[in-house]
């Protein structure tokens, strides 16, 4: 390498058994440089009030919301900086009035209070049109910020399936019903999600109502997949007429070393962070994962071929042969979006047992790797977690939940599935076909708009590869809300 060449920024992943000799002395670092973190918000229109964070003594404090609401009065306790957020709001609700509809942008890493502030301006504005780009990130909102909250899919389109590809188009609402749900201030919750083609339709909506945009999100997590992770919302290139950031984190937020580790991540300083967290060795990694499992919590990894080894281990240690059927109460992890069965890409959704299973196996091409192979169909039964909606019925392919075949090719799935339904005794148009994988284990990519209370990274080695692997870390950490394990894989 040249001298002059200054050689690439990369985060250094160390090996496990490093982490337990130097461990103690990164937390002193993490200390230290904890101290060094700083904001420095750029306000555009809107004076933003903010203060460096300030260490306090680590304790695993609940991060179960950023809300501070008086029960009494069941009113909103605002900072200095969030009424500043709350005047943003309210110039962008007269901008639309007037007729001169404009755009805000609110960024705020986590615990700087973006959830209190979303359900102050839907009372101080009383109303406002809350959005997410995902299912799961609506659930979220409207768990959090006790808003009424919806996808943006639905409230901008109408779904309609392609006969011949499968391919689910999404056709723009006329202008005559979306102005039956006209309020003056859309706000778009986890926006750093959105790629270019959805933010040109919503803000081409936005304009044909005369409504203004508010998108709130964190800068620090991953840009979309769509479209090479080229196109960032929360870039300083992306022009808007206000621009406001909550840089100060919660003194609440604070007692976290979630929230701490995160601060020295997004700096930079990915292994002071990572030092306030705690490691898995190599020998208690499957404890670990199904006690993670079993507490309500997740498994994230980078990339695909780890997730389904790890759903491969999971189910080994269950008994389950990998060519055994797949069993009542396992986790199922949605591919694609699926309308009619109502679930969203990236969703955890519990199988409940096979109704019907062929006893044939039929041809099926994977989409994505071009390969050829065979699998069994069957209708099995569904159901949330959550008690979303009551358990219901859906098609799958064996091969598609086992992980075998990352999409099948929807010209031979619909003629396979003709010949399954024969001998299943049913139509196909019957039930929605589900595309789903078993979901012991999820992509940070899926996981993001969701959080649970026990998250176990797998930090995989392709992380290095990544432009930015902070950012794929912080958000993977930030996905936790009571613990954190960090094994590297």
């Amino acid at each position: 390498m040249d001298e002059n060449t200054e050689e690439p920024k990369k985060v250094i992943v160390m090996l496990a058994d490093e982490t337990l000799r130097i461990q103690e002395e990164k937390k002193a670092e993490a200390a230290k440089a904890l101290e060094e973190v700083e904001t420095k918000p750029e306000p555009v229109k809107v004076e933003i009030v903010s203060a460096p964070a300030a260490p306090v003594p680590m304790s695993y404090a609940t991060i179960d919301d950023d809300l501070v609401v008086d029960d009494a009065t069941d009113q909103v306790s605002l900072t200095d900086a969030q009424e500043k957020v709350l005047e943003m709001a309210i110039e962008l609700k007269k901008d639309a009035l007037s007729g001169d509809p404009s755009i805000g942008i609110l960024t705020g890493f986590a615990g700087t209070g973006k959830t209190t502030v979303i359900r102050s301006i839907f009372k101080h504005l009383r109303g406002a049109t809350v959005l997410a780009p995902t299912g799961k990130a609506a659930q979220r909102v409207r768990q959090h910020a006790k808003v009424p909250a919806k996808t943006i899919h639905s409230w901008m389109y109408f779904p309609h399936e392609d006969p011949k590809t499968g391919v689910m188009a999404w056709e723009r609402k006329p202008q005559e019903v979306m102005e039956k749900e006209f309020t003056p201030l859309i706000v778009v919750d986890e926006a750093s999600m959105l790629d270019e083609e959805l933010w040109n339709d919503l803000l081409s909506s936005a304009i044909e109502l005369g409504s203004s945009i508010m998108l709130v999100g964190d800068p620090a997590q991953l840009p979309p997949v769509n479209g090479g992770g080229k196109f960032d919302i929360f870039s300083e290139s992306f022009e808007v007429d206000y621009r406001c950031h909550l840089g100060t984190v919660l003194r609440q937020a604070l007692d976290s070393p979630i929230i701490r580790a995160s601060m020295l991540i997004r700096e930079g300083k990915t292994n002071e962070g990572l030092a306030l967290l705690y490691h898995i060795q190599p020998r208690q990694l499957n404890e670990h994962i199904d006690w993670t499992l079993e507490n309500g919590g997740v498994v994230l990894c980078h990339a695909n071929a780890t997730r389904h080894r790890l759903n491969a281990q999971a189910r080994g240690r269950r008994g389950y042969t990998p060519d055994s059927e797949i069993r009542d109460g396992e986790p199922l992890l949605i591919m694609k979006n699926n309308q009619r069965a109502n679930v969203f890409n990236g969703e955890v959704i519990r199988f409940h047992g096979w109704e019907k299973l062929t006893t044939k196996r039929y041809k099926a091409v994977d989409d994505v790797l071009k390969a050829e192979g065979n699998t069994r169909f069957g209708v099995g039964v569904i159901g949330e977690p959550v008690g979303r909606m009551p358990a219901r019925r859906a098609f799958l392919a064996e091969g598609e939940v086992y992980g075998q075949m990352d999409r099948i090719r929807h010209t031979v799935l619909m003629k396979s599935l003709g010949a399954a339904c024969k001998e299943l005794d049913t139509k196909p148009d019957m039930f929605a076909f589900l595309q789903a994988n078993l979901g012991y284990a999820l992509t940070c990519h899926k996981a993001q708009g969701s959080e649970w209370d026990n998250v176990l990274v797998h930090l995989d080695r392709t992380v290095n590869l990544m432009e930015e692997p902070e950012r794929w870390i912080y958000t993977a950490v930030t996905r936790a809300k009571k613990n954190v394990g960090i094994y590297y894989g």
